[in-house]
């Protein structure tokens, strides 16, 4: 799950309360988010560094709270987030109200996307966040955003990836376009003399935040650009972004440009970019929009900020997989969400997993209803090269299950994607839970 830090006395100031560590984590359980630990700015740069406690080190005292939150919520991966959705959650402020501002189609800014652009990111999302007012606080939450979301849902920019530019030291319209990387040169962020796209991936390979990215890109014969109407290069997705438009603390218009490899992920990225720091805008929550034309005729205008319902009928939901309810005793409960795991051939040492968890309660165990389930996700969500035997079930003998009445869940070739069992009376004691259950776990991702 990710963690989120944040400067203590600057997240009760936006509160508009202050808390005691207990209140302050009472009210993180009742929410649905954990206070993970309290340290601050100087403690975090020696642990960094590898400094002993006692050793001198930059930063200072202030306290620093690291707040986990649900992988799915991307609002909550910045103070301004998070703060506002405890206030919510307080009754403290009302829902916010986000608006596209009313700029008729033929003034807004266009994006224009050119053809090549599909043999390597075809996607590209746009918005202006216009009046806006940023401090070294709030500049930094809003570059820190970035860096969490790259790493979150755009998995290391290979999905997605964001640049952020000051619109006044711009030209619109803009073009979206893929260029042999020779004929691409520009000054990168950063840096003062201009580089040859080519030139410059080489020169990246040594840069110990920049090099991780580079295989993204580099051996496509194009690399996708973004210009302005006098050819003033922004950014070269998803490496770097242009010197010329890099935003600073005067910025006051700031263009949001997103290329991507998945549409539905750039649009998320956009709306929360843009709704989480409209409310430093000179018309708070108020974005202001760019149409992207491409070139078939198309048109679409983003950011999309509109309220929608979402009526999904309960076959809908258990139909693929072959549940129905039966009787009004049974109790059947799923959930799908990533764990983290340790994976030490990351560079970040763990591993975000999409894993599947269902848990059958009646007057008797279920274990059959559970293995019915697992035959259907095998059968209907299973890809083509995933191969299982005919026999996937393999005996276990684990403390929290009764014995055999557990199993664990292997493909062809003896790797494990799940486990299943009775869980064991002593377990359902301890939890309050007077009726047999079964419980199943499965990495779905293994199965796609």
């Amino acid at each position: 799950m990710p963690t989120v830090s944040v400067g203590r006395d600057r997240l009760f100031a936006a509160l508009g309360e202050t808390y005691t560590q207990e209140a302050f984590e009472k009210l993180c359980f009742e929410f649905g988010i954990e206070l993970d630990d309290v340290t601050t700015e100087k403690a975090i740069l020696r642990k960094e560094k590898h400094l002993d406690d006692d050793a001198e080190a930059d930063g200072d005292d202030e306290v620093i709270y690291k707040i986990e939150v649900a992988a799915n919520r991307y609002d909550l991966l910045c103070l301004e987030g998070l703060a506002r959705a405890l206030r919510v959650f307080n009754g403290t402020e009302a829902n916010p109200v986000y608006k596209v501002a009313p700029v008729p189609r033929d003034s807004m800014l266009k994006m224009h996307v050119k053809p090549q652009t599909s043999q390597i990111r075809p996607y590209v999302v746009c918005a202006v966040l216009r009046g806006i007012t940023f401090d070294e606080a709030r500049y930094n939450s809003f570059i820190d955003l970035q860096d969490k979301l790259h790493q979150n849902i755009c998995r290391k920019r290979t999905l997605v990836a964001i640049g952020t530019h000051d619109l006044d030291t711009l030209q619109g319209p803009f073009s979206y376009e893929a260029l042999p990387p020779q004929e691409i040169n520009f000054v990168p962020l950063k840096q003062k003399e201009s580089f040859r796209a080519d030139t410059l991936i080489e020169f990246y390979k040594s840069d110990m935040k920049l090099k991780k990215f580079l295989h993204i890109i580099e051996k496509s014969p194009v690399f996708p650009v973004i210009y302005d109407s006098n050819r003033t290069v922004l950014s070269l997705p998803p490496i770097i972004n242009g010197a010329h438009s890099a935003i600073t603390l005067k910025t006051r218009n700031v263009f949001i440009e997103c290329t991507a490899t998945d549409l539905t992920k750039a649009n998320i990225i956009l709306n929360t970019m843009v709704t989480m720091f409209a409310e430093y805008c000179e018309n708070k929550f108020e974005v202001e929009p760019v149409e992207v034309m491409y070139h078939d005729g198309s048109k679409t205008v983003y950011p999309d900020l509109s309220c929608y319902k979402m009526e999904v009928s309960l076959s809908d939901l258990i139909g693929p997989i072959g549940i129905s309810p039966k009787v009004m005793d049974e109790k059947k409960i799923f959930e799908v969400g990533d764990v983290v795991t340790l994976n030490l051939s990351n560079e970040v040492g763990a591993s975000n997993n999409r894993r599947l968890a269902a848990l059958y309660c009646n007057r008797v165990s279920g274990f059959e209803e559970i293995m019915g389930l697992v035959d259907s996700i095998v059968k209907v969500v299973r890809a083509d090269h995933v191969k299982f035997d005919k026999n996937y079930y393999v005996p276990t003998n684990e403390p929290e299950f009764f014995p055999k009445r557990q199993c664990k869940i292997v493909m062809k070739g003896g790797k494990e994607v799940g486990y299943l069992g009775v869980v064991h009376a002593e377990v359902l004691r301890k939890f309050g839970i007077p009726d047999p259950c079964t419980f199943v776990e499965i990495d779905i991702e293994a199965l796609l």
